[in-house]
């Protein structure tokens, strides 16, 4: 038996010409224990698998170069991008604001932002939190923060004050017993509370949006103070009493009677008399203290 080297077809032994294209025929081997027939087959089998592997790899690359392609349209197929203000200022002392984004695009991120802004990404919410610290810089703040979707870019205008607006102090006057005590003072400003001054029987102790003031007992005379807290031009005044020794009669309720000099008569000799403004007792109750000894 012979076949043809094109087509394998197997052709008569009596022929030495393909009579389909001309070729000379070659011996036909018959397939035995691994033979030229099975080894040819196993060559042609792996030819076959080989250009499936190929055409599989083609075509994840062509798959993954469309994917590609879409995402790439999709997140460059924003038209527009706004924010909910038109810009955001903060006072002196700092504080956190949102601000809403409103876009046609598939993602957005923020592309620039300056070093006193700390800003937080809210994909859910399309969101932008935005922290500012306080500003003891002593200058105003102006910048701004951009955010990107596709190929469209928003700015956001930022600043922060470099000065307090405001400054007030509740409540303005405190009273403390002679035993004293704590009481808190609130302070509304947008500064920073960095300048304060107290009598020196007075502890002052900053918290959170004012501070707390301590007075230890009083074994003299009566305290009188003024805790000040200035900033930027602006002056906010807490005055402070404790109770003491009334000053002008020592803590005893009494003074001496100005009529009669504290002898408790007028005149002289036998013209003398008993001091009618004391009764004779030569000492009146304390007008400043009303007797009490404190004040």
């Amino acid at each position: 038996m012979k076949r043809c080297p094109n087509g394998h077809v197997t052709k008569n032994d009596s022929l030495n010409f393909c009579t389909e294209c001309g070729k000379m025929l070659e011996p036909y081997l018959p397939a035995d224990n691994g033979g030229g027939s099975i080894v040819e087959g196993c060559a042609k089998t792996k030819r076959s698998i080989g250009g499936t592997l190929k055409r599989i790899v083609v075509g994840v690359i062509v798959l993954l170069v469309v994917s590609g392609l879409w995402i790439s349209s999709k997140i460059n197929s924003t038209t527009y991008l706004v924010f909910n203000t038109e810009a955001v200022v903060f006072p002196k002392c700092g504080d956190t604001r949102s601000v809403s984004i409103d876009y046609d695009g598939l993602i957005w991120e923020v592309s620039y932002k300056p070093s006193w802004l700390q800003v937080v990404e809210n994909d859910d919410t399309d969101e932008l939190t935005l922290v500012a610290y306080g500003n003891d810089t002593g200058t105003d703040r102006e910048d701004h923060v951009t955010v990107k979707s596709g190929r469209v870019v928003a700015q956001l205008p930022v600043g922060q004050l470099g000065y307090a607006t405001y400054l007030r102090a509740e409540p303005s006057k405190v009273d403390f017993s002679r035993g004293g005590g704590n009481e808190y003072v609130t302070i509304e400003s947008d500064g920073l509370l960095s300048n304060i001054k107290y009598p020196d029987f007075v502890d002052v102790e900053t918290e959170d949006n004012g501070f707390n003031i301590h007075v230890s007992h009083n074994g003299g005379n009566t305290r009188n103070g003024i805790i000040t807290v200035t900033e930027d031009g602006r002056t906010a005044s807490i005055h402070i009493h404790q109770v003491g020794a009334c000053p002008d009669c020592n803590g005893r309720g009494q003074r001496n009677c100005v009529s009669c000099g504290g002898l408790g008569q007028v005149g002289f000799g036998m013209f003398s008399s008993q001091c009618y403004f004391c009764g004779g007792r030569g000492s009146v109750s304390c007008s400043s203290c009303h007797g009490s000894g404190e004040r």
